[in-house]
């Protein structure tokens, strides 16, 4: 036999968003990207670090490589989810984009300094905010390709 090439798996990301019509938006715009694996979809900040803590003993290609968390969410939000992920070792590195409505300077502000990467704010017109997500997640496959090389 001859050799067969194995395909990496694609880098996983974790969604923390409670709107589904927002989820949907970005499950559209990742739809057909090659450089995305599964998407996990959790609807609060509390599932969220739950699925971290389960996934922290997890081999890495099977913990997200990205992790997009909405500020405004039911019970923990965002700002508060944010730190508590940075003090898990597993992912003190892992790229964190805050995706929100506001655009609050101080939200922005305390979403970077608690450990965001990126801090990126939603758009209210549907084809606008798909364009503004597949440009997001466009660039993390490109950062994420040079990363792994």
């Amino acid at each position: 036999m001859g050799n067969v090439a194995r395909r990496k798996p694609c880098p996983r990301i974790l969604l923390v968003e409670d709107d589904p019509n927002d989820t949907f938006v970005f499950l559209s715009a990742a739809k057909g990207m090659d450089c995305i694996g599964e998407i996990m979809v959790v609807e609060s900040g509390e599932e969220g670090l739950h699925l971290l803590e389960e996934l922290r003993e997890a081999p890495l290609p099977e913990r997200p490589a990205l992790i997009v968390v909405d500020i405004n969410l039911p019970g923990m939000n965002g700002l508060e989810v944010l730190p508590q992920i940075r003090a898990m070792v597993e992912y003190s590195l892992t790229p964190i984009i805050v995706l929100s409505t506001s655009d609050y300077d101080p939200d922005i502000r305390t979403a970077l300094t608690r450990g965001a990467s990126a801090y990126v704010t939603k758009l209210f017109s549907y084809p606008h905010h798909m364009e503004l997500v597949q440009a997001m997640l466009t660039f993390w496959c490109r950062y994420a390709a040079r990363t792994e090389a």
